[in-house]
């Protein structure tokens, strides 16, 4: 462990053959960027999205009826041993991302969107929600369809605006040099 032997645990770390370099999707960026902000070490930004999305999902369930999907979400979320104690840095923010995914409802398939640029495990989920989600009618899942696509351009041109590119391999070297 880099960190118990007094090495920065933050770089990039040598492997057998080159180096361990990920393309990291644009929108993971927000996964860091409080702490960033802040001058605090990356791991706070777990602390800091796991009590926006709990208070966020405590607030509406006390507003919400008993068969709402947001039971399960949080009896998911906060229940399961291996969501509470899981020790990744990028994490945090696509629970925040889920949970507001159920809560707001009217802004469902532009979260689901920011999903798609954050996380590519989001890529495997999001066209099972699609299908559960979107109607029964082939005109509404049409309709969802274009909305998910309008909203994942949106972003992409976005980031693409801002960054420069939409993936990258040295987009958390902005997060990692400071």
């Amino acid at each position: 462990d880099r960190w118990h032997v007094g090495e920065d645990p933050y770089g990039i770390l040598p492997v057998t053959v080159g180096t361990n370099r990920m393309p990291y999707l644009p929108g993971l960026l927000f996964s860091h960027l409080p702490a960033w902000l802040a001058g605090l070490d990356l791991r706070w930004n777990s602390v800091v999205y796991r009590l926006v999305w709990g208070g966020v999902l405590a607030f509406s369930l006390r507003q919400s009826p008993p068969n709402s999907p947001l039971r399960a979400c949080a009896i998911l979320l906060f229940l399961n041993p291996y969501l509470t104690f899981r020790h990744e840095l990028y994490f945090e923010f696509d629970l925040l991302l889920i949970v507001l995914f159920w809560t707001f409802r009217r802004s469902q398939w532009a979260i689901l969107a920011l999903c798609l640029w954050t996380r590519q495990w989001n890529w495997v989920i999001a066209p099972f929600l699609w299908i559960g989600l979107s109607g029964n009618s082939f005109r509404s899942k049409l309709v969802s369809l274009a909305s998910i696509t309008g909203w994942a351009v949106a972003w992409g041109l976005l980031f693409w605006i801002v960054l420069g590119r939409t993936t990258s391999l040295d987009t958390m070297s902005i997060v990692l040099s400071k």
